[in-house]
Parts: structure tokens; C-alpha cells; sequence
């Protein structure tokens, strides 16, 4: 078939890898530029688009947008499209034994949703974010006032909220196929309990994302009604609160980070239990463990923000929270580490790179624990620590294995 799920997972990972590789140009360039102080790279990138004006003005704007884009392109062009639509398309069906997901033309309109959303995400940095300025320099969270129309007052940041409300609706699209799939589609023979932890993990990563998508979605259009029709929604001196947006976000972005790292755990699992030659210890453990990420991870979002004034205890509530995930995810931990040990392993390449995704992740996982305390949190805000916990989780080791 033209159009059955394998092809659809493959134009899915084709698709993550072309922004990948945009993104990763970007995450080069802007670190070239940290190797010194000041402003080189940029500065010459400006010269060669900009004839005139303050240049080095002009080169800080693009390396905040680069920034911006570069987050962006990861989440939801390449991070999504590889750990979730990708793999879910092709393993989905095989793993519940269907001949092909629940609806074949939901699968395709949401890759060409999802296609159209990156186009406009290019298009945003080849349109003007100030009247000066090309891009959106706002970084990729988008936090109002910066990204309303008093400091950008181009279309560019228009169009990366266009972008983002198409990516949520392609991923909400997929999120369902892939739970209708496993439901209605599922073999008898195949047990729940039995049932792949990779299918395990897409299952409760589509639920997060079927909870968490919509109120993005309503951030960021609450956002452009404050840029385009004058509404406050976001607007301090009309008595509103910025940091609305904020609570909003995160109320997306946190589970987001768990919804992108349990198909990297369901991954994982499978590869070290396959090259140990044992089967996965404490299966119904790492089940549960899985929920209860999910379930924890929608209810710590404000460990984002302990510096926008919350009060006493609301920031003692999100520290203990935000502590009691390292619970499941120790668990997880000591699972692969059971089932390795006495196994006959071999080290081929998939169990490499599944061993070097298991230390990234131990490595990320204990700053994140630290990162918990708001009083050091406070300190490390908007640190290269805070770069590295966030780089060290997502690593895309389990894509490689």
C-alpha cells in the first residue's frame, strides 16, 4: 500500500532527520559563538544579510532566534516525529499484531499537517520578528511580554504560534490513532499485560499528549488574540498576569519531556532484555513505573518557576513533587540493571548505544534531583546547568539503538 504505516513511520523519521540536521547546524553555530566572548559568528552573519544598521545589535537578535528555533525544531520536528510518530507508525501495529493503524487517512493527514507546520516554522525565520529584525528572538517558550506586539511587532512570531497550534494538532491526531490502534485493533492473543513495553509506553505517551496538547494550543491563541485584537489576556497593566502563559506552558512542556522520554524507555527496555538474553525484570514494575511518571509528571510543572514569585507553599508542594519522579524512575533503572546482570550479554551496537542512553540518563536524572530544590534552582536559573540536566535526558541514544 502507497500509504500503510511502515511508509508513513519512514517519511515520519526522513521528516525528524531533515530538522534535526537544521537544528543541529544552528546548535553548532551557537556554540561556536559561546567559544569566546562576545559577538564573532553572528556578527558576520549579520553582515552578510544586513547592509546597515547597528550590526552587532542585529547579530545578538539572530542568536536569540537561533536559540528559539533550534528548541523548537527539536520538540516538534524532530524529536516527536522520530521517538513518536516514527516509531509509533511502524512498531505500533506490528507489536499488537494489525495489519496497519486504526485509520490510515488520520495517519496521513496528520504527517501533512505536521509537514505544513514546518514550513511556516522556517518561514518565521525568513520573516521579519521587529521591523528591523528577522526572527523571533523571544526563545523557544515564548513568554509574553517579550513575544507580544510591543517587542515583536513582525509576523514572524505569528507565524512560529501558527506552527506550533498545527504540530499540536498533528500530534493529538496521532496520539489518537495510536490509542484507537491499540484498543480496537489489538490481537486477541496479544495480552495487555503481555503487550511490548514499547506499545506500553506510545499508549501512555499518547494519553499525555492528548491531555496536555490542547492547553498549549489555547496559550499560544491567547497569545496572538493579545498581539492582533488587543485582548489582555497576558497584559499586566490591564490586571492581568504574564506568567499565566507560563503556568500554561509548563502545564505542556513538563509532561512533554516525559511523553518524548517513555518511547525511549519502552526502547530501551526491549533492546537490553533481547541482548541480555533475559526477559525484562519486574515487567509489571516498569508498567506501573511508566503510569506513574506520567501520572506525577502532569502535576510538577512550576519547578519551571520558582523565580516568578510563587508562594512558600506552593513551591514546597512542586519540590517534594518534583522529587517523588525520581521514585519510578529509579525503578526503571534498577530493572535494566536486573535484568543485565547474570544475563549472557552482547555488546552489539543497539546494546552500546542502549548502555550509553541508560548513563546520559542517570547522569540527567541526578541533576534533575538537585534541580528539585528550589533554593539551588533558584541559583542555577537560566544556567548552562539547567542546558546540560535537560540535554542529558533527551538524548537521542535510544534513536541510535
Amino acid at each position: 500500500m502507497l500509504w500503510d504505516h511502515v511508509r508513513i513511520g519512514r517519511y515520519y523519521i526522513f521528516f525528524s532527520v531533515i530538522f534535526g540536521t537544521i537544528a543541529m547546524v544552528i546548535s553548532i553555530l551557537m556554540r561556536a559563538e559561546l567559544n569566546y566572548p562576545g559577538i564573532q559568528v553572528y556578527n558576520k552573519i549579520a553582515k552578510l544579510i544586513y547592509k546597515e544598521g547597528d550590526i552587532d545589535d542585529r547579530a545578538k537578535h539572530l542568536y536569540n532566534s537561533s536559540m528559539t528555533a533550534h528548541g523548537l525544531m527539536m520538540i516538534f520536528y524532530m524529536l516527536m516525529p522520530m521517538l513518536i510518530n516514527g516509531m509509533g507508525s511502524l512498531l505500533i501495529p506490528k507489536l499488537v499484531m494489525s495489519d496497519d493503524l486504526a485509520s490510515k487517512v488520520a495517519s496521513l493527514c496528520s504527517f501533512f499537517i505536521l509537514v505544513l507546520s514546518g514550513l511556516i516554522a522556517v518561514a518565521s525565520l525568513l520573516t521579519k520578528g521587529t521591523l528591523t529584525d528577522y526572527g523571533s528572538a523571544t526563545g523557544w517558550t515564548l513568554y509574553p511580554p517579550l513575544s507580544n506586539a510591543n517587542y515583536h511587532t513582525g509576523r514572524s512570531v505569528d507565524l512560529v504560534i501558527f506552527a506550533i497550534i498545527l504540530a499540536c494538532i498533528s500530534s493529538v491526531i496521532t496520539s489518537s490513532n495510536f490509542i484507537s490502534t491499540i484498543i480496537t485493533r489489538k490481537d486477541r492473543r496479544v495480552r495487555l499485560i503481555k503487550m511490548s513495553l514499547i506499545a506500553w509506553a506510545m499508549l501512555i505517551s499518547s494519553l499525555l499528549l492528548i491531555i496536555t496538547m490542547p492547553v498549549l494550543i489555547s496559550a499560544v491563541a491567547m497569545l496572538f488574540l493579545d498581539r492582533r485584537f488587543n485582548t489582555v489576556f497576558y497584559e499586566s497593566q490591564a490586571g492581568s498576569d504574564p506568567t499565566m502563559f507560563q503556568h500554561l506552558f509548563w502545564f505542556f512542556g513538563h509532561p512533554e519531556v516525559y511523553a518524548l522520554i517513555l518511547p525511549a524507555f519502552g526502547i530501551v527496555s526491549e533492546i537490553i532484555s533481547k541482548f541480555s538474553g533475559k526477559p525484562i525484570f519486574g515487567r509489571s514494575g516498569m508498567i506501573l513505573s511508566m503510569m506513574s511518571i506520567a501520572l506525577i509528571g502532569l502535576v510538577v510543572w512550576a519547578h519551571h518557576m520558582y523565580t516568578v514569585g510563587l508562594t512558600f507553599k506552593s513551591i514546597k508542594y512542586f519540590v517534594i513533587s518534583t522529587m517523588a519522579v525520581a521514585v519510578p524512575t529509579g525503578i526503571k533503572v534498577f530493572s535494566w540493571l536486573g535484568t543485565m546482570w547474570g544475563g549472557n550479554i552482547r555488546l552489539k551496537s543497539p546494546m552500546i548505544w542502549a548502555l550509553g542512553f541508560v548513563i546520559l540518563f542517570v547522569a540527567g536524572g541526578l541533576t534533575g534531583i538537585q534541580l528539585a530544590n528550589a533554593a539551588l534552582s533558584k541559583a542555577l536559573h537560566d544556567t548552562y546547568y539547567v542546558v546540560a540536566h535537560f540535554h542529558y535526558v533527551l538524548s537521542v541514544a535510544s534513536i541510535f539503538a
